[in-house]
């Protein structure tokens, strides 16, 4: 009889519901219940067999069914087809359920039903390492040009980063300011290899050497972004204020896939003066050979203020060249966008288990956290109000505060919210977005509490 235990591969984390499975190579993320949640810990902790997780449910809940036995071991099949497990040598020791944490004895993360859901820890980090930059991009979030005088130093980057790793943070997405820029950025890198947390970059590109794209193929860096807003050097050059930073990029691209990084991908940000080029812009990734190509849309944020947004028409017009381009090649490449751009990816993902339904709305401070070039930490990268800094308490202690103000504000359940079906997972809308008045919160809860019950009647929410 063959024995398993967790591979190496996946990072597990224990969760109110149950556990999450994120996948190291693929960057998938599964979830399951609390009951496969404690097969899991069973199987991170010795190497056993499929008849020795049956015999410690036994031990713990009494007799097991013929369907309770199946169902452990299709479970059991399942994980090692998606290979969070994988066959060992023989069983070490039997089980003892007294050595198994319960769930009663982890940290309760819904406070109240006044408060939607939020993880044990971030899914993943935005880090804008440093705000220097050497482009002057129109639509910059963060405004970047001169560095912070006050920036983390390298020892304070590294004791962040080991607090991210103890808590199981999935991974850290590194952004500017331009990252390269910062002389101690591969070496940053290497750390998060030796402390097992993966990384995604976002760079304009410029820096990216032949000899910076290996290094980052040795420093397995799974995932590179490169900025590109134009499909020509004229629109691309004329957003990013720099004579040439399309050349620049397109050679970024071509080394980064020459090195062998895994996934390489470019991010235009869309405005109302490139929007016209989106399906140059999808041909030209294609071109490229690159993995996937995210479509973002401006936000009134930083110099991005200044910036004439997508109105209904371009958005509307977007779509539908997301829409025909994937149905063309989207099996060749990804293509994603921002929220309110393009959600058919997010729905094929719920469809296929590889994201949950137990978080939905907004995800600042419930499954992201972004921290500033100072350590200043805000609860998204382009949610501007602070929620902690890392120079006054360490990461834990900012995402678990129960006093924390501005945190507490985007986890609680919104007004009139309160006996809809959906209010322990939902936080609502980006609060960046024009508010959603009571009003219209209780006519939404009163129509998914009719649909609930089964009932129909006239409408007489005014929409």
């Amino acid at each position: 009889m063959s024995n398993y235990a967790l591979s190496s591969r996946f990072i597990v984390r224990h969760e109110d519901f149950g556990a999450l499975m994120f996948d190291r190579r693929s960057w998938n993320l599964y979830h399951t219940n609390q009951t496969g949640d404690s097969i899991l810990e069973l199987l991170s902790k010795r190497s056993i067999s499929s008849s020795s997780v049956c015999d410690y449910f036994a031990q713990t809940y009494g007799t097991l069914s013929d369907t309770q036995i199946s169902s452990i071991n299709a479970f059991i099949n399942h994980l090692l087809q998606l290979n969070v497990i994988e066959e060992t040598s023989q069983d070490r020791s039997r089980v003892d359920g007294t050595n198994l944490a319960t769930h009663g004895q982890q940290s309760a993360l819904i406070e109240s039903h006044h408060f939607a859901r939020y993880l044990s820890a971030p899914i993943f980090v935005w880090w804008d390492i440093t705000a220097l930059c050497n482009l002057k991009c129109k639509q910059c979030y963060s405004s970047s040009g001169k560095p912070l005088p006050d920036e983390l130093s390298l020892p304070e980057v590294c004791a962040v980063l080991d607090q991210l790793a103890q808590m199981k943070v999935f991974y850290v997405y590194f952004l500017g300011g331009e990252p390269f820029l910062r002389k101690d950025f591969l070496t940053i890198l290497e750390y998060c290899r030796s402390i097992g947390l993966e990384v995604m970059i976002n760079t304009n590109g410029w820096y990216i050497t032949d000899q910076v794209a290996r290094e980052l193929a040795m420093l397995d860096v799974r995932r590179v972004r490169v900025s590109i807003d134009g499909a020509s050097s004229q629109t691309h050059d004329a957003i990013r204020g720099v004579r040439g930073s399309f050349d620049r990029a397109i050679n970024a691209v071509n080394r980064l896939k020459s090195a062998g990084v895994t996934v390489v991908g470019i991010t235009p940000t869309m405005m109302h003066e490139n929007v016209q080029e989106a399906r140059m812009l999808i041909d030209l990734a294609y071109e490229l050979n690159v993995d996937e190509i995210q479509l973002v849309q401006v936000c009134a944020v930083g110099r991005g203020r200044g910036v004439a947004p997508l109105d209904i028409n371009d958005i509307d017009d977007l779509r539908n060249v997301i829409a025909t381009k994937s149905s063309k090649i989207g099996k060749r490449i990804l293509i994603t966008g921002s929220e309110g751009v393009w959600e058919r990816p997010f729905s094929d993902c719920v469809m296929s288990g590889r994201v949950f339904p137990e978080i939905m709305g907004c995800g600042a401070g419930r499954t992201c956290l972004a921290i500033s070039p100072n350590g200043k930490v805000r609860a998204c990268l382009l949610y501007q109000r602070i929620v902690g800094d890392l120079r006054d308490q360490d990461f834990r202690h900012i995402w678990e505060a129960k006093d924390n103000h501005n945190l507490r504000r985007l986890r609680q359940v919104k007004d009139s919210c309160d006996d809809c079906s959906y209010a322990s997972v939902c936080s609502g809308p980006c609060p960046m977005q024009e508010l959603i008045s009571p009003e219209q919160r209780e006519c939404f809860v009163k129509r998914n509490a009719e649909a609930e019950i089964g009932k129909g009647g006239k409408n007489t929410c005014n929409d």
